[in-house]
């Protein structure tokens, strides 16, 4: 079968109020033949996210909260899954960005802006 693709960080500390906010999404190339993937996000091999994104979806914006793993030394690792086929699967990762110190969403806090 095929194999995932995968970059992983270690020893990456999360304190209070930590979380991963990124975008997940296929380049319009994925449109020829692509039956779409899966995009994860793993903490010391522990699922903590998984979303299925189909060719010509709009790029999705994740929020992971990650504050039960605070005071913790971890490898976060960010994997794309193929389904049945690899073809035309261009995916792509969009601006990961790990936060701190938040007791909230930052999405709920943005939204409540508006």
């Amino acid at each position: 079968g095929a194999e995932a693709g995968r970059i992983a960080w270690t020893g990456v500390a999360l304190g209070p109020g930590s979380g991963l906010v990124t975008w997940e999404g296929l380049d319009d190339r994925a449109e020829a033949g692509s039956d779409g993937v899966a995009f994860e996000v793993r903490i010391d091999d522990e699922l903590v996210h998984s979303r299925v994104v189909l060719p010509g979806s709009p790029w999705q914006v994740t929020e992971i909260d990650l504050r039960r793993f605070a005071g913790r030394s971890v490898v976060l690792e960010l994997v794309v899954e193929p389904r049945a086929s690899v073809t035309g699967d261009f995916a792509l990762w969009g601006r990961p960005v790990l936060v701190h110190g938040y007791d909230r969403s930052p999405l709920e806090a943005w939204a409540e802006e508006r």
